[in-house]
């Protein structure tokens, strides 16, 4: 098994291409055509619709490499869409333009996914993925039977996309709402073994899902590259945003790493989990966790984990002490957005320009 100071980490981040006037721009070839080869094509891709265009950290050895690389990779995506006169933001979903605005990147194991439920092709939407790597399959199956117990922190901490097609829709994540449905999203099954996991995708196959990178959980395991991956969160606006969600799952993990062979009482019951989940992306860090009945405010509970982690003084400390402030202020994406909102709609062209703003802030 790894130390907790050998582990090494990674990050996805999808943005949204716009035209001038604030539409989504299917442009994404163009852009990687300006894209300098180095960046290409491991760096800097396209993915599920030709309006998305995902940034790929290397294999980075500390969350401050990570912020290196997120800042050069966001630079490099803004300079190449400047040459075309296209805007990038970062949001869970584009917040005015209807989703079928995206033009869906047709290839084999998209269409097999999609016809067969694990995808849903209908709509754009971003996300951001986080990588942390286990060699050990025991130690992944362990970290992940925790870490499951903390998805709905992770989604009240990251909710960004409050509107769609200009309404607030009384929801903090219109996409975690839009992509809920899917069969294969939610948290994991708990394991007993690794090998368990190929049990668990197989029964996912009349879905469409033929391997491990099918499977689209909140949580998954990855055997190649081996690594757990996080994928329930929103994108995030800014790099440092994305480095304080980042930095707290990458603490959790240091932290379960050190008491795998301790025993584990789970802090909620299953369907308190899911209901913790669905609330955490209605309200985001406004309301409550439950747990065994007995209710929590949603912040002060992160707060009390945020305290918890910072005494670890962890490599995640700097990042994890800014997550705290913005946590202690109600602070999330979906909050920034919502400044916007005038009666019952959005300031459109406002809050487009803040978000382009903000995917450029620190670069």
């Amino acid at each position: 098994m790894k130390t907790t100071s050998e582990l090494h980490f990674g990050v996805e981040e999808e943005f949204a291409l716009l035209n001038a006037d604030g539409s989504l721009a299917n442009e994404v070839d163009a852009l990687l055509a300006r894209v300098p080869d180095r960046y290409k094509p491991d760096r800097v891709k396209r993915d599920l619709h030709y309006c998305m265009v995902e940034v790929t950290t290397p294999v980075c050895d500390s969350p401050a490499a990570v912020e290196r690389s997120l800042t050069e990779l966001r630079r490099v995506v803004g300079e190449a869409a400047a040459t075309l006169g296209l805007r990038v933001i970062s949001s869970g979903v584009h917040p005015t333009a209807p989703m079928e605005q995206g033009k869906l990147v047709e290839t084999p194991r998209f269409r097999r996914l999609i016809d067969g439920g694990a995808l849903r092709g209908d709509g754009v939407h971003f996300g951001f993925h986080l990588h942390v790597s286990l060699d050990g399959p025991e130690a992944r199956v362990g970290v992940v039977n925790r870490l499951r117990w903390h998805i709905p922190e992770l989604v009240a901490l990251s909710v960004n996309a409050p509107f769609y097609r200009g309404e607030y829709h009384d929801v903090k994540s219109v996409r975690l709402e839009y992509y809920d449905p899917v069969p294969t999203v939610g948290p994991p099954p708990v394991i007993e073994e690794f090998a368990d996991w190929a049990d668990v995708l197989k029964s996912f196959a009349r879905y469409g899902v033929e391997g491990e990178r099918d499977h689209y959980g909140d949580i998954r395991h990855r055997s190649s590259p081996p690594t757990l991956e996080v994928r329930v969160m929103d994108t995030q606006q800014s790099v440092a945003e994305t480095l304080a969600a980042a930095a707290y799952v990458w603490a959790l993990v240091r932290h379960y790493l050190t008491i795998l062979d301790d025993e584990y009482l789970p802090p909620m019951t299953e369907d308190e989990l899911a209901a913790n989940r669905e609330a955490a992306w209605q309200h985001g860090l406004d309301g409550v966790f439950r747990f065994y009945g007995d209710a929590v405010p949603r912040a002060d509970y992160i707060g009390h984990t945020l305290h918890h982690l910072l005494e670890r003084n962890t490599p995640e400390a700097p990042y994890l002490e800014r997550l705290a402030a913005r946590v202690a202020a109600g602070e999330t994406g979906a909050d920034a957005q919502l400044t916007f909102l005038e009666s019952d709609r959005v300031d459109g062209p406002a809050l487009l320009a803040e978000l382009e703003r903000k995917f450029a802030e620190g670069l």
